[in-house]
């Protein structure tokens, strides 16, 4: 159900059919090394609201490769990500049914240190998103990110975390050409069952 309130002036409520297949595979290289991919092929059709009267079908894949590897105790994990996405929406400018294209590609390193308290995690990301469709809704953007996490154990079950994140976004279309952004949060995190965790997270 997708009640479309932030594509349309007065939202239109609809209803969409979505079928999927999902694939997951792992390569043990070694004890300590391996490849990971996840792949989803997932199928959306409208049955009601916008985009039902052109029949149209959205067709979003989405795929990940992660490599990880050992030096010492430092575990580095470099990774690819794709996203892509057509979906029917209802432009606010033209005020009639169009296809949506949203793509992203996303490559980046994570190298997580861990040590008798918790740990140390850090990330760097370079992301390309781009959107077609309605010359209104065109945009293409980069965005680089770093970010520090802090992990402190204060039980098996009870985990305290700090992140630092910093980005900085370049876009071609869209309503500014440079933005920059940071981020900080704490969470606490408690194991309550084998499947269950609660968490809390305070951030700005």
């Amino acid at each position: 159900y997708n009640s479309n309130v932030r594509v349309e002036r007065v939202p239109q409520a609809g209803v969409m059919a979505s079928l999927g297949v999902n694939l997951e595979g792992t390569l043990a290289i070694s004890s300590r090394q391996e490849f990971n991919f996840v792949a989803l092929v997932n199928q959306r059709t409208p049955l009601s609201g916008p985009g039902k009267s052109e029949r149209l079908l959205s067709v979003a894949p989405n795929s990940v490769l992660r490599f990880q590897v050992w030096v010492r105790s430092l575990r580095l994990t470099p990774f690819l990500k794709y996203s892509r996405q057509l979906d029917p929406v209802v432009s606010p400018v033209v005020s009639s049914t169009r296809i949506l294209d949203q793509a992203a590609f996303t490559k980046g390193l994570q190298a997580d240190l861990p040590l008798s308290y918790g740990g140390v995690q850090l990330i760097g990301v370079h992301d390309r998103r781009s959107q077609k469709g309605d010359a209104a809704l065109a945009q293409t953007s980069w965005t680089k990110s770093a970010g520090v996490r802090g992990i402190l154990n204060l039980s098996a079950a009870h985990t305290l975390m700090a992140d630092f994140v910093m980005a900085r976004t370049r876009y071609i279309g869209g309503p500014s050409a440079r933005e920059k952004g940071r981020s900080v949060s704490v969470s606490d995190e408690w194991r309550i069952a084998e499947q269950k965790t609660l968490t809390a997270v305070l951030g700005y």
